[in-house]
């Protein structure tokens, strides 16, 4: 009654929509509400591999204000470059871990 009066919406069963919501992005949801413990690793794991992305993308970051700031210094260029190289190598092997990691976690939950 009180939505009415105010001219708001009632919010129906968020955790519902929420079920709704984590199947359709992918995760397993019993009946219990229990996950498998593949599903509960692989989602540790992606959570870990978006960190290592974060950290990997603030090297670039961080090797391009180097080399923004190295006035020619040709050190701090050759420095630069070798950080934005390894992050990329880094970055390259962080996909392929996750995806390994994807097709392991779908092969052992379903």
């Amino acid at each position: 009654m009180l939505p009415f009066w105010v001219l708001a919406a009632e919010n129906p069963d968020p955790v519902g929509k929420l079920n709704i919501f984590a199947e359709k992005s992918g995760y397993e949801i019993t009946a219990e509400g229990a996950k498998s413990p593949a599903v509960y690793i692989g989602q540790v794991l992606s959570v870990i591999y978006g960190f290592l992305g974060v950290i990997a993308l603030g090297y670039v970051v961080y090797a391009g204000f180097l080399w923004l700031t190295a006035k020619g210094d040709q050190a701090k260029i050759d420095e630069s470059k070798e950080i934005i190289s390894s992050a990329v190598i880094g970055m390259v092997i962080l996909m392929g871990a996750y995806t390994l990691t994807n097709f392991v976690v779908l092969a052992l939950a379903g």
